[in-house]
């Protein structure tokens, strides 16, 4: 008979992250972002632009706020499901206040500035999102 009482190393609620970054890694939403929107050498870390704005994404749907200075606590809170989920190291200075803002002045330029780059990522993010059928009716409904 086993006497000692079970360690706990560590617990972590994983909700809803994994299926969230699931169905972005599905999307392709990180590819196309990183392939847009490339990073210079003073990006540091190991993740991407497109997988630190996946987590930003799955953070604002998961927690339902898009304050730029609460993601980085709770990505602190669920480091190791993150790591997990992107099989990656993480780190909570991935995303701090200042990266995001970063990030969203990217994501904001007008397309003067980068020569329709977000146009060019919509039409590629939208080759694995959109489906259009061509359908045709076998009557025609006129209401008055």
């Amino acid at each position: 008979m086993n006497t000692k009482d079970p360690q706990v190393h560590r617990v972590e609620r994983v909700d809803d992250i994994p299926v969230l970054l699931a169905t972005l890694h599905l999307l392709k939403v990180a590819e196309n972002l990183d392939r847009h929107y490339p990073t210079g050498h003073l990006w540091k870390g190991e993740l991407t632009f497109g997988e630190v704005t996946c987590v930003w994404i799955c953070y604002i749907v998961s927690q339902g706020d898009h304050r730029l200075n609460r993601l980085q606590p709770w990505a602190e809170a669920n480091r190791h499901t993150l790591q997990a989920a992107l099989g990656k190291p993480v780190r909570p200075l991935d995303f701090q206040a200042d990266r995001l803002a970063h990030i969203l002045d990217r994501l904001a330029l007008d397309e003067n500035d980068e020569h329709l780059v977000w146009q060019d990522f919509e039409m590629d993010l939208n080759q694995h999102i959109v489906r259009v059928y061509h359908l045709k009716p076998d009557f025609l409904v006129v209401t008055p």
